[in-house]
């Protein structure tokens, strides 16, 4: 509870309770038409120990802070409020309506011209806390964001951050039952941040890249929200853009529906992309499995990828395309289930550090994979086409592939699998374990496997 408590109505203002906290009788407070202004009389000061709660007979309140503020507390109750401060945050705890889950989805607006700031500088505590309840609400802070957990709760709602964001934790809606479409973006960097959009047809942007302080656990998903920079896009049909920027140590998940992810030029490093999943820790419906459209996902050229894991798992088939002149060092693809398309632009080229290499497995279904012209292989690069009794493509560019001195090693062939080098056509026979030219006998080579 904070040291001073204003209780703004319609008629003015009341100070409700003040235990002699530091800057609280530096306080000027006005009404001015339909808006509330609070301010410093000390310019430049700091207002420590406020709490601000806006009367019920109030339902469409309008505040303004002019200063900036600690161990904050504000709760709007009912209508559709807004609270402008202009200055920085911290040690805070807003209610933007008085339930989390519904309040009469209300439309309130929160906008914070400074930085929503740790207490301490640390990172090993919540320091501020937003409920933004019912209703289409929008959320602005143009500066830093740290030690912060965002609950958006129902509704469409819009939170954008003009700064880095560090510590932080954003949950859409929390109910199956209800769908909100949010709108989540990240201008600045972003270390060790968690989005977990729920329901609804979400896209959520990071325009700087994604990392996490804590290296080498991306791939444990049932602890992925705990300390690391993840992000699950739960059910819904939702769009994940990652700006030109580095990301590391970082997982994705799309969940279910059918999603899309738009990659720009950068470099991944330690990320896991999981296409139709859903962690342990779903809350909002989402599933391992979906039945529904398949995802898309697509990178910019000259993206570079190392360590970095593809899966997918859907029925319904997904569909992978990286642009041109794309680097993969170490990177693995997994396509589960499904008819899949994993396509890569002309100039593609696959590193192996550390005697690794890159793999690619079609898993079950009826896939197709594309090599672009001019494509380079090195060692250990290793197609698996699953032996899965489907028939699986594969084309190569005439230039990017030599049968007699192949660079690629492709296992897991089958009577079904069709290998295209140019406008050549090679047919899988397991009883003589080759590939044979032109469906001829009499035309082969050596085998892959």
């Amino acid at each position: 509870m904070a040291s001073a408590t204003l209780s703004l109505s319609s008629a003015g203002y009341d100070l409700l309770e003040y235990l002699d906290a530091p800057g609280t009788d530096q306080l000027s407070v006005k009404k001015a038409g339909n808006a509330h202004q609070i301010k410093s009389t000390v310019k430049g000061n700091t207002i420590d120990a406020l709490g601000i709660s806006t009367d019920l007979s109030l339902t469409n309140s309008n505040v303004n802070v002019f200063a900036s503020v600690s161990d904050f507390k504000a709760d709007l109750y009912n209508g559709a409020d807004t609270l402008n401060i202009f200055g920085n945050v911290s040690g805070s705890e807003i209610q933007l309506d008085n339930s989390f889950q519904n309040s009469g989805n209300f439309n309130d607006i929160l906008n914070i011209q400074g930085n929503l700031n740790s207490v301490d500088g640390g990172l090993s505590s919540v320091d501020n806390i937003i409920y933004a309840g019912g209703g289409n609400d929008t959320i602005r802070i143009a500066g830093s964001i740290e030690n912060s957990n965002i609950f958006l709760g129902t509704g469409n709602d819009s939170i954008i951050i003009g700064g880095n964001a560090t510590n932080v934790d954003i949950k859409g809606d929390e109910y199956e039952s209800i769908n909100g479409n949010d709108y989540i973006e990240f201008r600045g960097a972003a270390t060790d941040v968690r989005v977990q959009s729920g329901g609804g047809s979400d896209t959520v942007i990071f325009s700087k890249g994604l990392n996490s302080s804590v290296p080498d656990l991306t791939s444990d998903f049932s602890n992925v929200l705990s300390g690391l920079a993840a992000v699950e896009l739960g059910s819904g049909n939702d769009s994940l853009i990652l700006g030109k920027g580095t990301y590391e140590n970082a997982t994705f998940n799309t969940g279910s529906g059918t999603d899309t992810i738009s990659i720009a030029s950068g470099s991944f490093t330690n990320v896991n992309f999981q296409l139709d999943g859903a962690w342990d820790t779903s809350y909002d419906g989402a599933v391992d499995e979906n039945l529904a459209g398949g995802d898309k996902s697509t990178s910019a050229a000259n993206t570079w990828f190392t360590t970095t894991n593809f899966s997918s798992n859907n029925a319904a088939g997904d569909t992978l395309v990286f642009g041109s002149g794309n680097i993969f060092t170490d990177t693995n693809f997994y396509l589960g289930q499904g008819n899949d398309s994993l396509v890569f632009g002309s100039g593609s080229t696959f590193n192996n550090w550390n005697d690794i290499g890159s793999t690619i497995n079609t898993g079950l279904g009826a896939d197709t994979i594309v090599f672009g012209s001019g494509t380079s292989f090195f060692d250990n690069t290793t197609l698996n086409l699953g032996n899965d009794g489907v028939e699986d493509i594969v084309r190569f560019a005439a230039n990017s592939f030599t049968p007699s001195a192949p660079e690629i090693r492709i296992i897991g062939a089958d009577d079904y699998d069709v290998l295209f080098v140019g406008t050549d056509s090679y047919h899988y026979d397991t009883s003589i374990d080759n590939w044979l030219l032109n469906g001829s006998d009499t035309i082969s080579y050596k085998s892959l496997t």
